[in-house]
């Protein structure tokens, strides 16, 4: 299959040795051509992006609606029913008490995605059940659960050292853990969460170092070589989600 012209540029730029060139309008590109696939993937019978019933898990809608509403374009529920009706459907998935109803997955990370979502439509109308669903997921409380012994200190001093750098919360940091291990945990590329806590910040919100902005980029660079020629990632919607959401992150830092 043939490859999109910006997996090309890229692969020119590797082979230049210029790992680190990539520019955001390059990124932009990429970024739509992404988009457009998922947008295309959008089914108005179920209300939800895909065909299988692996893609009507709430998490997976949950990051399909944060990875375009994250987009440069600002895609919004008044962009159309691709994004006010699967934000419909995560509503539907949320009890009275902030729990799920929809999650095949256990644990926090189901959470994290749904609020994720909620928050990136910008309405504030979710606002009370965004809290709910944080309270549901025990994530924030893990900032008041000491650490095992062994482990304590040098937790709580990278915990610190992040909270005074970027004037965050001890609790809100957690919640930055999370999202950062849950985005990486559906990615199959190589690399993984390298860094651990270190990387949690979103590159959009504080200036990066040149280092810094050098990972951001060269972890774009081997995202965007697997972009397809329909601007896909993978035939599944989920990983393909999580490769737009990352991107969009590196968008933020490299504009």
């Amino acid at each position: 299959m043939r490859k999109p012209w910006h997996v090309l540029a890229v692969a020119a730029l590797l082979f230049a040795g210029r790992v680190c060139a990539l520019e955001a309008k390059d990124l932009k590109r990429a970024l739509d051509h992404g988009v457009n696939w998922l947008i295309e993937q959008f089914d108005p019978k179920e209300k939800v992006f895909g065909k299988g019933e692996y893609d009507k898990d709430v998490v997976t809608v949950a990051m399909c609606v944060k990875a375009l509403c994250d987009n440069p374009r600002d895609y919004r529920e008044a962009s159309g029913p691709f994004i006010s009706e699967p934000v419909k459907y995560i509503l539907s998935q949320i009890g009275q008490d902030g729990k799920l109803k929809g999650a095949q997955q256990r644990g926090p990370r189901p959470y994290v995605w749904v609020v994720e979502a909620l928050k990136a439509t910008k309405n504030d109308a979710y606002n009370a059940v965004i809290q709910k669903c944080v309270e549901a997921s025990g994530v924030a409380s893990k900032a008041d659960t000491p650490q095992k012994a062994t482990k304590n200190e040098a937790y709580d001093a990278i915990l610190r050292k992040i909270a005074e750098a970027y004037g965050v919360s001890k609790a809100e940091l957690e919640w930055m853990i999370e999202v950062q291990r849950a985005t990486f945990a559906e990615m199959p590329i190589r690399g993984g969460t390298e860094g651990g806590v270190e990387e949690v910040v979103d590159p959009g919100s504080a200036k990066l170092t040149e280092h810094e902005k050098e990972r951001v980029e060269a972890r774009a660079v081997e995202i965007l070589k697997l972009q397809r020629e329909d601007g896909s990632f993978n035939d599944l919607v989920r990983p393909h989600a999580a490769f737009l959401i990352n991107l969009n992150l590196s968008y933020k830092a490299l504009k």
